[in-house]
């Protein structure tokens, strides 16, 4: 029916778009990190003397000397703020966008594709309340008769991932280690669990926690944001739950 291959190709494209992003994520962020060793040395030079240091790009030259101008004083403030060396290693600042950023590509999707599946089904509620993959998903699963989606363990440790970011600065807490599977404070997988992350990344809870370390003796230590470990695979892992779930999407519109 046309309708339905209407709401098949509206998905289709959601699912290209999403998938878009993360690739491009991906690529621009190791082209970044590969220059990593730069941006400190810049960013020191902009905060210092941002009047010869900060540059204003396309717009009309009246306008780039005013907006250039009004950078300036922003930056002359932020050197005031910038009295000691970076909190955290510039590359794992870059890290954490990643982890936001994928996120919110996910999340972006399972609004979009609930919003397109409700007005094709005439559902009375048009848009999502939660604010997690996870919740995302079981909300759409009771709202859409017959679906019912598990929630990929992959994107949920992306969600724990952003959590902590948002909410403790990317340092490993109790809630995190619980949410994954460990129990807390004894270390060790708990009963019944299955581990939150990927295995073939972190075989065992022992080299996981080497990279997730638990608080000790009131410090905190930051989550592993590794390029090569977390960040590329789990963009894997992204587009793969983006491709599963676009089948389930598509046979609960039409």
């Amino acid at each position: 029916m046309p309708q339905n291959q209407s709401v098949k190709s509206n998905l289709e494209e959601l699912a290209r778009d999403a998938r878009r992003d993360i690739a491009w994520l991906a690529a621009i962020h190791v082209i970044t990190k590969s220059m990593q060793q730069d941006i400190l040395p810049q960013a020191t030079q902009l905060l210092l003397s941002p009047k010869h240091n900060l540059s204003i790009q396309n717009l009309p030259p009246a306008e780039v000397k005013r907006k250039h101008a009004e950078a300036v004083k922003v930056f002359d403030t932020f050197c005031d703020y910038a009295t000691e060396p970076p909190g955290q290693d510039p590359g794992h600042y870059l890290n954490k966008s990643a982890v936001l950023y994928a996120d919110a590509i996910l999340q972006a999707f399972l609004d979009k594709s609930y919003e397109t599946i409700a007005a094709h089904k005439h559902l009375s509620q048009t848009e999502l309340n939660s604010r997690s993959i996870g919740g995302k998903l079981r909300e759409i699963s009771s709202l859409i008769p017959g679906l019912s989606l598990a929630t990929d363990n992959h994107v949920k440790f992306i969600a724990e991932l952003r959590h902590i970011i948002t909410h403790n600065n990317g340092f490993v807490d109790e809630k995190f280690l619980k949410n994954c599977g460990i129990d807390y404070p004894n270390t060790i997988l708990a009963a019944g669990k299955i581990p939150l992350w990927d295995t073939n990344i972190w075989p065992d809870e022992s080299r996981f926690l080497k990279s997730y370390r638990p608080p000790s003796n009131n410090n905190q230590f930051q989550a592993s944001l590794a390029i090569d470990s977390v960040i590329i695979p789990y963009l894997k892992h992204s587009t793969d739950f983006i491709d599963e779930i676009l089948s389930e999407f598509i046979k609960a519109a039409i």
